[in-house]
């Protein structure tokens, strides 16, 4: 729900949306029923829990992390995978990442983290996929989350997420508050419209530069996307 925004947590959503909207945005709807395959829930964490918390071996080093979320960028637009196309001269449309592919770890084969835009940050943030309907649009999204935002923010990490297009849109502004993000940065903080296509948001080429000219202000270590 975009109520995340306005709020310090999550329970305090009710407060922010009022009984004519949350009447009209509910009427009607089929309510999402989540199986009951265990009625006893110490039974069947004694067979099987999904929570499974290691023990520290490693101790953690500062470093900042940077994730990259790409839409729609298929296998076919790295080099790096198509080595065999053009008698291995095809370069691709990625350059810059095709080098990091060969200085880091790279899996091949993967899966998609949704189907639609709006199932990508709790996705691949909080490991909470797309159901029937987007999390974000479900009441499931009024909950208490975290991300990796969130966890290393707890280990003093400065924690932020940009996103070109309007603040607000796809309600991730609205997880990001939730989950951990402490800086959220869209068009409005861009505050360039010159740079706006119309449309969607900001061109992607001037938002990447803005991207990581904010980059190099944030005290270290840090973590964004």
């Amino acid at each position: 729900s975009n109520a995340n925004q306005y709020v310090e947590r999550p329970i305090e959503t009710a407060i922010v949306l009022n009984t004519p909207f949350a009447l009209y945005r509910t009427f009607g709807k089929n309510v999402f029923v989540v199986p009951q395959y265990w009625t006893d829930r110490e039974a069947m964490q004694q067979l099987y829990s999904p929570v499974h918390i290691p023990a520290d071996t490693i101790p953690p080093r500062a470093l900042n992390v940077v994730v990259m979320i790409l839409e729609s960028f298929g296998q076919e637009y790295f080099g790096y995978f198509n080595t065999d196309i053009e008698n291995g001269a095809y370069k691709g449309y990625a350059p810059f990442l095709d080098s990091l592919m060969t200085e880091g770890v790279t899996y091949k084969y993967s899966f998609a983290n949704g189907r639609k835009s709006i199932d990508g940050m709790p996705s691949i943030y909080s490991g909470i996929p797309m159901f029937i309907e987007p999390f974000i649009s479900t009441p499931a999204s009024l909950n208490t989350i975290s991300s990796l935002a969130g966890e290393l923010k707890k280990n003093g990490y400065y924690t932020s997420f940009f996103h070109g297009a309007q603040n607000g849109s796809m309600g991730f502004e609205a997880y990001a508050r939730t989950s951990g993000f402490t800086g959220y940065y869209g068009r409005t903080e861009y505050n360039n419209d010159k740079d706006f296509d119309g449309h969607w948001g900001i061109w992607d080429e001037e938002f990447l530069q803005y991207f990581a000219q904010t980059l190099s202000t944030f005290e270290q270590p840090f973590v964004s996307g």
